[in-house]
């Protein structure tokens, strides 16, 4: 045993040398030279940045380690410059393996590199970076709206400008006030916008401040512009509620219903009419917006600035601007002006004063009528009910049903007697008898005609009301009757449905419109009876069974009336019957008859009759009629008129006429048939005529011309069942 002890010393002193000679080379440990030449500063490393941070700081801490030997206890320094010439910035020595420069302050402002002498051997490069950045952005400014110094727009736009020489990194900081408080750094931009969190009207102050990669902060700056808040007004003063009417002579003075013409011409619904001045002094680029998407508004430059006015859409309802329930309000609506990317708002307020109330119950058979009397009130229905029938009687007043809901005749109604049984009735006597008629009207469903009602809604001494979007249906008599006396009234989006007569007035003036449907009633579909001044664009009167449309009998007045846009289809009756006993003017554009006459009386597509004024007809289609496509009984002018398939004539002409681009094919007997004097007709077409079901007394020529003293320029006629034409009179010229 004591023998082995010197043997395990001696492999303790091998395994020693092996050791050294691991950690040194087989050559033992490298030289100064050759660890200087293979050294690679990788682990050289920033204390507490990151390479290529800037900072106002000019303190530094860089350290780094090695495994060289030959570098412990060496003296290290650290150089700006690549070839570590100059001031060194740092001193350190080597200790076990580690090197920091602890205590370095950079000398200027500037960029820097980072390069390592150990002793004195060669200069290494690290992969370290710095700028010291102790200078701040200088000469900011701020301009808000290009310099202008008010706006009516909640979002403002910028412009930004300072003076950096390092941009990369440059930031802002935004503020609504003048000291630059509360506000957040973002990327540095020289346009940009800020939307005003207070929009009411005052002076408004954006500030704005800069900072470099580095942290240094320019001044404060700030500039401040006038903010102004739009504000809707009335646009008429004296027609401020819903339901008030200004006269359009002067837009000063009310309407008191002792005036005569159309709604929105002689006087003008002020309640829609709501008015916004900007500070804007030109309409270009300019649009506005209401929060229920209700109004159009239109712009006009008055006294120097821009001002919008509306009008409400013919698509939107009175009951859009209500709020429902059980307690209904008017909507507090607000306005958004627009240019390019700008928005400027007014606050959201009540633009009417009228009172909004629910009109009482009255559902039980025995339930009286309910009398509706009080003035410039919105009665408002919440949702569907049936009803003993409401007299709306307080001038100014309305009635109005919420989206959806029905107002519906309680069957079996025991309170009102025959020629009473009134859904609605409107009666006010007085000089001021405005109203406003909103909803679905249904005057029941009982399969016993005297269950239900007779009238939608019955019209007494009531002008300048307003029909819209309102439907009326199953009426026994009529779905609207505007009595002896409804004169101004304007429909929008109205139908009437299965009724006796869709729409009757008698002796009234002044009836306008657009979008009226008069469908399926037993009778005629919309009769204005010697009714003086009736102007309707879009009609469509489909499956009634007398005519669509009718104005009366040749003894009454049906003058100066306007209709465009017709759509008359398979009415038993004629598609439209007018007479004009006086020197009115008829003017009718856009008009299609189709299929209409077609029982065991037949009846034509169109039916005019003048003794002393001009019809006017022009873009008329009218095919596959039960007798003759288009009847003219009186002094006439026309163009682009198509008639074929019609049983009998295609064209018929009774007195003289004026007419170009003409058009009559295969109708049943002639297609062009005149027994009239003075026809002057050019571009006339009549083909593939005759043949009809019934000889009758008329020719089966392509154009048959009687009378007297005619003029016809470019006739074409061929394939017709007697000829092309045939002349029936004197002095008739075709060339």
């Amino acid at each position: 045993m004591t023998s082995a002890l010197p043997v395990l010393s001696g492999c303790a002193r091998l395994f020693g040398q092996i050791a050294d000679i691991s950690a040194t080379g087989i050559g033992g440990p490298k030289s100064f030279e050759e660890a200087d030449a293979s050294f690679e500063p990788s682990t050289v490393s920033f204390s507490s940045l990151t390479s290529g941070e800037s900072s106002n700081d000019p303190s530094l801490m860089i350290s780094g380690q090695t495994d060289e030997v030959a570098f412990e206890g060496i003296t290290v320094r650290l150089y700006p410059t690549p070839d570590c010439s100059g001031a060194e910035l740092a001193t350190t020595v080597v200790s076990n393996g580690i090197y920091a420069f602890t205590d370095m302050t950079l000398p200027v402002e500037g960029t820097y590199s980072f390069y390592l002498e150990f002793g004195s051997g060669r200069c290494h490069a690290t992969n370290l970076t710095y700028t010291y950045d102790a200078t701040a952005p200088t000469s900011p400014t701020l301009e808000i709206n290009e310099g202008a110094t008010g706006t009516q727009f909640s979002n403002l736009s910028l412009a930004l400008n300072v003076i950096e020489s390092n941009s990369s990194g440059l930031e802002m900081c935004i503020a609504e006030d003048s000291t630059c408080s509360s506000c957040s750094y973002e990327a540095y931009s020289s346009s940009d916008s800020i939307l005003l969190s207070d929009t009411s009207s005052g002076s408004k102050t954006i500030s704005v401040k800069f900072r470099d990669a580095a942290g240094n902060e320019s001044s404060c700056v700030s500039d401040s512009i006038s903010f102004t808040e739009l504000v809707v007004l009335p646009q008429y003063s004296h027609a401020a509620k819903w339901n008030s009417y200004i006269r359009a002579s002067d837009g000063t003075t009310a309407c008191d219903g002792s005036e005569s013409g159309y709604v929105d011409e002689v006087c003008i619904h002020g309640g829609e009419r709501r008015k916004v001045v900007t500070i804007e002094t030109s309409c270009t680029g300019l649009s506005m917006t209401d929060s229920a998407n209700a109004f159009d508004w239109s712009c006009s430059v008055d006294g120097g600035f821009a001002q919008f006015t509306s009008t409400l859409k013919s698509e939107s309802r009175l009951a859009d601007l209500i709020q429902g329930g059980v307690i209904p309000a008017w909507r507090a609506l607000s306005v958004t002006l627009t240019k390019g990317s700008q928005n400027g708002h007014s606050a959201a307020s009540v633009w009417w004063s009228n009172p909004v109330t629910v009109p009482p119950l009255n559902s039980n058979s025995t339930d009286p009528v309910s009398v509706l009397s009080a003035v410039d009130s919105i009665y408002y229905v919440p949702t569907s009910r049936t009803t003993t029938g409401y007299q709306l009687s307080g001038a100014g007043s309305s009635l109005v049903l919420a989206d959806g809901a029905t107002l519906k005749w309680v069957d079996g109604n025991a309170v009102s007697t025959v020629g009473n049984k009134r859904l609605v009735y409107v009666q006010t006597w007085g000089p001021t008898p405005f109203h406003w008629i909103e909803g679905e009207y249904d005057c029941g469903d009982s399969g016993t005609a005297s269950d239900r009602a007779e009238f939608g809604v019955v019209f007494e001494a009531a002008k300048f009301s307003q029909i819209r979007h309102s439907t009326f249906q199953d009426c026994t008599s009529m779905g609207v009757n505007g009595n002896t006396s409804g004169e101004s009234h304007h429909y929008v989006q109205v139908s009437a449905l299965r009724n006796g007569t869709g729409v009757y007035y008698l002796s009234g003036d002044y009836i306008s419109g657009k979008n009226l449907t008069v469908s399926q009633n037993s009778g005629t579909g919309f009769y204005p009876w010697a009714t003086d001044h009736v102007s309707f664009d879009g009609i469509v009167a489909d499956q009634n069974g007398g005519t669509g449309i009718s104005g009366g009998n040749w003894s009454d007045v049906s003058l100066n009336s306007n209709f465009s846009h017709l759509e008359l289809t398979r009415n038993g009756g004629h598609g439209i019957y007018f007479s004009c006993a006086d020197t009115g003017n008829l003017t009718i554009s856009h008009l299609k008859a189709y299929g209409n006459g077609k029982g065991a009386s037949p009846a034509s597509g169109v039916v005019l009759f003048s003794a002393g004024g001009t019809v006017r007809l022009s873009d008329v289609q009218s095919h596959a009629n039960g007798s003759v496509g288009v009847q003219l009984w009186g002094p006439s002018v026309m163009d682009d008129i198509v008639v074929s398939n019609n049983d009998h004539v295609g064209l018929e002409i009774r007195n003289q006429v004026f007419g170009t681009r003409i058009l009559a094919a295969s109708n049943g007997q002639a297609g062009v048939w005149s027994n009239a004097t003075g026809a002057v007709l050019s571009g006339v077409t009549s083909v593939n005529n005759g043949g009809g079901f019934e000889a009758f007394w008329w020719s089966q020529a392509g154009f048959h011309m009687g009378g007297n003293d005619h003029l016809i320029h470019n006739l074409i006629g061929a394939n017709n069942a007697t000829g092309g034409v045939l002349i029936n009179g004197d002095r008739i010229t075709i060339s």
